[in-house]
């Protein structure tokens, strides 16, 4: 039994505050990504767009299995209103608002987002949805959200400065393991695996891969754009080594159960290298902000607990009699996760029972304003006090130094005063008692305190071995769905089988979880393909209708070709031969005016289309750029120009429409 549940708290069980700050970077991330498609809404999310939903169904009708409940909402403003309340879903994940609830909501939001439009599917959608799907079964709400800190006020009701101080920690929630724990740290490091056993071309043996990804202007971001031609060429090489490194050392630094601390610590530092690279230099939809997410997933006890404490001490003088400022003081205390708070009532001031308060404060202070004292010795009030008391709080420091500042502190200052002086409305309009005036009753100290015994009913045991056995069943089918899909949709060195079994693949494609984890391999494109349109308008001018720019044709602009993730994943979809039914929706959306219409609500009325694909070849390293540019028609050609099938297989890599996941042969 000590073996099993020393392995159980090694590989079953996540920190609490590793999952609650998890969940509020993973919100940012769904909201990032939310704000990426709404850019988009019209052209991908409406029948204004290049996949009205009967086009998009029609076509669906023999192939595989998609669901999405966005395909209810047709109409721009429909969409619309859809993607607010999304927004919402995913905001109140993001703060721990009847946490389980909002979990299931988002995985369900971000799945129809996939399902909407499959040709904009890539691997920062499946990479998201399963680390969303996993969460599910995760307690992401026992720390650092709304949910915590309700559960904290009402377990424990201070009402003195004794009972503030009282910093004794309590249950972190549910202590059982989870099979899902380990599922979600797999996923992270098999994502990282497939992606370094498929990147064994010539380029990365070399060094030079990241060279050529960087110049594939439809993949980067501007920051790429900008570095690219001024980083030399030992260190794009080491960078391109050290990227494929880490990427392969992530599992196997998880899966270690001893010295976690060590190894922990340089799987953070691998993984954090693999998402910094694509979340800061590739547009790969949310895949680099989701491996960087995942950062807090394997930040293990054993960190958290190294953190110093005690390292800003303040002294917090606080109006005892006030309703509003007692909870503020309450909440205060479950913000300072380092204890350097200390909290000293009015009532002690008055008393003289508190020692060492510098001359200038007196009782009348203390009842007119909050006051804290610092290590040195030396009192602050009011904007000062703020600013101190954030200074003194993990992750708000910044927040206090921004008060601090000239202007800005006069604006607190005043802000602060004007609160103040009007905290006995305050506190009785929000129910906390009013200052002077008796505060609600507590629980009679008079009366013996209930003791409550640690042994579980046989009847909870039972219920909860069988709650973790059907959770753990649950989870273990859907990490055999994320595996099966592994195995179809990328070339590994050794297989499960599972991946030939067409109930999991099935169910990964209703999840759109269709794990194209090969990120630039076998090596990434040897040519730079851009998406320009060349609409006439009425007066004859020409514009491109995606940029609503004139058309770049020299490619002097790379800037203007960065139209992000859908659209490269949506162009790469159109050259398979399955997708010539979606065709001629792209021309209808591009003839009515593009994104220049959207954004003008009105149609153009283009007379004239060409749809081009630029084609350049990206120079080797020291070469000589060349300038050759070659002009494809995409719309009208009679065979579109296709990349190597395993080149570049993160960006727009779909499976085949009529067996939605098809195993590799």
């Amino acid at each position: 039994m000590p073996t099993l549940r020393w392995l159980s708290n090694r590989y079953l069980r996540i920190d609490p505050r590793s999952l609650g700050l998890f969940r509020v970077l993973f919100g940012f991330v769904l909201l990032g990504d939310l704000c990426r498609r709404w850019q988009w809404l019209p052209a991908f999310y409406s029948n204004d767009g290049v996949l009205p939903n009967h086009n998009h169904l029609f076509n669906l009708r023999e192939s595989g299995r998609v669901f999405s409940v966005y395909h209810a909402f047709s109409h721009r403003d429909e969409a619309f209103t859809a993607f607010a309340f999304t927004w919402l879903i995913y905001l109140f994940f993001t703060l721990g608002v009847a946490t389980r609830v909002f979990t299931i909501l988002s995985a369900f939001c971000l799945v129809s987002l996939a399902g909407r439009n499959i040709l904009t599917n890539g691997v920062g959608d499946s990479l998201a949805i399963a680390l969303a799907l996993f969460a599910i079964f995760l307690p992401l709400g026992e720390r650092f959200s709304i949910d915590a800190l309700r559960r904290s006020f009402a377990s424990a009701d201070e009402r003195d400065a004794r009972a503030l101080n009282d910093r004794r920690v309590t249950s972190d929630g549910d202590a059982r393991g989870s099979l899902a724990a380990l599922a979600i740290l797999l996923v992270v490091g098999v994502v990282t695996l497939a992606a370094a056993l498929q990147q064994k071309g010539a380029t990365w043996t070399s060094g030079d891969a990241l060279h050529y990804a960087l110049r594939s202007d439809r993949l980067v971001t501007g920051l790429a754009q900008s570095l690219r031609d001024k980083l030399p060429a030992g260190l794009m090489s080491l960078w391109t080594k050290l990227l494929r490194g880490a990427e392969f050392v992530v599992l196997p630094l998880l899966l270690v159960p001893v010295a976690r601390r060590y190894t922990r610590g340089l799987a953070l530092v691998a993984l954090g290298l693999v998402g910094l690279t694509y979340a800061a230099f590739f547009d790969l939809g949310a895949y680099g902000a989701s491996l960087l997410a995942a950062l807090a997933l394997v930040v293990p006890t054993e960190m958290w607990d190294a953190a110093k404490t005690g390292t800003r001490p303040i002294r917090v003088l606080y109006d005892e009699d006030c309703g509003m400022c007692l909870w503020l003081a309450r909440l205060l205390k479950r913000l300072d996760r380092h204890e350097n708070v200390t909290f000293v009532g009015n009532g002690a001031v008055s008393r003289g029972d508190a020692l060492g308060l510098p001359a200038d404060v007196t009782p009348e202070l203390v009842d007119r304003t909050i006051v804290v004292l610092t290590a040195d010795g030396r009192a602050h009030v009011d904007a000062g006090a703020l600013s101190e008391l954030l200074r003194a709080l993990p992750l708000l420091g910044w927040l206090g130094l921004v008060i601090s500042l000239p202007g800005i502190r006069s604006l607190t200052r005043a802000i602060y005063q004007r609160i103040a002086a009007k905290r006995l409305d305050i506190s009785v309009a929000c129910g906390l008692g009013a200052c002077g005036l008796e505060a609600p009753p507590g629980p009679d100290e008079s009366e013996p305190a209930q003791t409550t015994s640690n042994e579980v009913a046989p009847f909870v045991k039972l219920r909860r071995a069988l709650a973790f056995a059907v959770e753990s069943l649950v989870v273990g089918l859907l990490f055999a769905t994320f595996v099966a899909a592994t195995e179809a949709n990328n070339e590994l060195p050794r297989r499960t089988g599972l991946g030939e079994r067409d109930s999991l693949l099935g169910a990964a494609s209703y999840a759109r979880l269709i794990a194209p984890w090969g990120v630039f391999a076998p090596e990434p494109p040897m040519k730079n393909e851009v998406l320009v349109t060349v609409g006439a308008i009425r007066d004859g001018a020409e514009l491109d209708v995606l940029t609503g720019e004139p058309p770049d044709l020299a490619l002097a602009s790379p800037g203007q070709h960065r139209l992000g993730p859908l659209w490269a994943n949506y162009i790469d979809a159109l050259r398979r031969d399955e997708t010539a039914g979606f065709r001629q929706e792209l021309r209808r959306y591009l003839t009515r005016g593009g994104k220049v219409a959207d954004d003008r609500e009105q149609t153009l009325g283009v007379t004239k289309l060409r749809t081009l694909l630029l084609v350049t070849t990206i120079p080797a390293p020291g070469a000589p750029r060349d300038t050759a540019i070659e002009e494809v028609e995409l719309l009208d050609a009679p065979a579109l120009p296709r990349q190597s099938p395993n080149v570049g297989r993160g960006f727009g890599h779909v499976p085949r429409l009529r067996h939605a996941l098809t195993p590799v042969q």
